[in-house]
């Protein structure tokens, strides 16, 4: 009986534990793309983004962190591996919804975001946020960047 006690004391411990890293991470990762944002105004932010890939790289950099729009820039800070990634809103072609991305679904809806490279070169970023629509309605449809 104490071995079960003690076994579910440590389960419920550690459940709380890995809640309460995951809220430190999302909280630091917020903090750190607000401060990559310079001070310009937040327009939308989701600290449970989770990155799924870009069109020039695939899928090789997943992962969970904070993406941000300010009236300046895209930010995108990931939580692990530490990444973070800032694109000026005037490389920012257009979003829109998708379903999936490198004929990869996770299930539910995902942000794409047409925007070109650091070379100038026409790439795209998938993200899986809480409310896909509010990007795009912010962001506006994608445009060809000819």
């Amino acid at each position: 009986m104490i071995f079960v006690v003690v076994v579910a004391v440590v389960v419920v411990g550690g459940g709380v534990l890995a809640w309460l890293g995951v809220r430190h991470r999302a909280g630091a990762t917020a903090r750190e793309a607000r401060a990559l944002a310079d001070g310009s105004t937040v327009r939308l932010l989701d600290e449970r983004a989770h990155f799924v890939g870009r069109s020039s790289a695939g899928r090789s950099a997943r992962g969970g962190g904070t993406l941000l729009l300010s009236d300046d820039a895209l930010v995108w800070v990931m939580a692990s591996p530490h990444r973070t990634w800032r694109l000026d809103r005037a490389q920012v072609i257009g979003a829109e919804r998708c379903e999936e991305f490198d004929q990869q679904s996770i299930g539910r809806p995902l942000l794409r975001v047409d925007h070109l490279d650091e070379a100038g070169t026409p790439d795209a970023s998938v993200w899986a946020v809480s409310d896909p629509e509010a990007w795009v309605s912010v962001l506006g449809p994608a445009v060809d960047p000819t």
